[in-house]
C-alpha cells in the first residue's frame, strides 16, 4: 500500500494526524536496530508537557540519527513557523551539542533544508534535521509493514493482504468469547519460542 505525500497533506487537516503521527513515527522507529531507549507518545498522550520524541539509539539510518535525538512533531499549516516554536522553547535542554534536533511534519515543506542549515549553522545541537511529507513518504515506503498497519489505520488497506494486528483481532473475536494468546501458545512453549526465534532473525520469512 503506497502512501503518497500528496494524501499526507491532505491527512495533515485531520483530528487524527495530530494523535497519530507520533504513533507513525514510533512504528517506524522501532524497525532500527541498536535502540537503547525509546519514548513517543501517542493518542491521549499528545498533549502531556515535554518532548514529542526522546530516542537514543547506537546506529540510526537515513532518517533516525545515531546516538540521541529529541523529536517534534507538528501537523499546523505553516510547518516553519511551529518548527521556530518548538526550536526555541527547547533552549534549556541539558547537554544539547550531543543530541540531534528532528521535526517532522506531514505538509510539503520547500523550505525545510534551509532552515535545518540556518539552525545547524547556530551550533546549539549536534545536528538538526527537519523532514516533511516527501521525507516521511520515503521512508515509510522502505517498511512494508508499517505502510500496511498505517494505511489499515486510515482505512486504506484493499483486499487480499492485511497485517498481522488486524488478522488476529479479526480471527480471535469469531467466538462468543474472544481467544487469549495464551490459549493458542498452552502446551506449545517449545514452538514458540522456536518462531520467536526465526522472528528475531533475517530475513523474517517464515513458512507454515
Amino acid at each position: 500500500m503506497h502512501i503518497s505525500a500528496t494524501f499526507l497533506k491532505q491527512w495533515a487537516d485531520t483530528r487524527s494526524a495530530q494523535d497519530t503521527l507520533p504513533h507513525l513515527i514510533r512504528r517506524l522507529v522501532s524497525r532500527c536496530e541498536s535502540i537503547r531507549g525509546m519514548a513517543i507518545p501517542s493518542g491521549d498522550s499528545v498533549g502531556r508537557p515535554g518532548w514529542d520524541g526522546e530516542i537514543e539509539i547506537e546506529k540510526g539510518n537515513a532518517w533516525v540519527p545515531s546516538g540521541q535525538s529529541r523529536w517534534e512533531c507538528g501537523c499546523s499549516q505553516n510547518p516553519r513557523t511551529k518548527a521556530n516554536l518548538d526550536y526555541n522553547d527547547r533552549v534549556d535542554e541539558p547537554d544539547r551539542a550531543s543530541k540531534t534536533f528532528v521535526f517532522v511534519t506531514p505538509r510539503r515543506w520547500d523550505g525545510k533544508n534551509d532552515w535545518a542549515e540556518e539552525k545547524r549553522s547556530e551550533e546549539r545541537w549536534k545536528d538538526v534535521r527537519a523532514y516533511d511529507g516527501d521525507d516521511l513518504e520515503a521512508w515509510i515506503e522502505t517498511e512494508a509493514g508499517v505502510s500496511l498497519w498505517f494505511a489499515e489505520k486510515l482505512g486504506l488497506a484493499g483486499d487480499g493482504i492485511e497485517s498481522v494486528e488486524q488478522f488476529w483481532a479479526r480471527w480471535a473475536n469469531q467466538s462468543q468469547h474472544a481467544i487469549s494468546h495464551e490459549a493458542i501458545s498452552y502446551g506449545r512453549q517449545a514452538a514458540a519460542t522456536l518462531f520467536s526465534e526465526h522472528l528475531e532473525t533475517r530475513p523474517r520469512v517464515v513458512i507454515v
